[in-house]
């Protein structure tokens, strides 16, 4: 559970030259998830943003992350 680790090295993921379009997709999901987990709700939904656009599961389970990211926004 070290979150801020954890994002610290996906970010160096996102930012390898020629890093394949889908692997940037897969790691902007585990980014946010990161994000989301140190109450970072803004950058989170934006990187589950550009991860639902992506495909494969990552994809998927980021649409759903930023639904509900956005349910809870809602209840506030």
């Amino acid at each position: 559970e070290d979150w801020l680790g954890a994002a610290r090295d996906w970010a160096v993921v996102r930012g390898l030259p020629g890093v394949p379009a889908a692997l940037k997709a897969a790691s902007a999901y585990h980014l946010g998830v990161c994000k989301a987990n140190t109450k970072e709700a803004e950058a989170a939904a934006k990187l589950f943003d550009e991860a639902a656009r992506g495909d494969g599961p990552e994809a998927v389970a980021a649409a759903v992350r930023l639904a509900d990211l956005h349910l809870r926004a809602d209840d506030k």
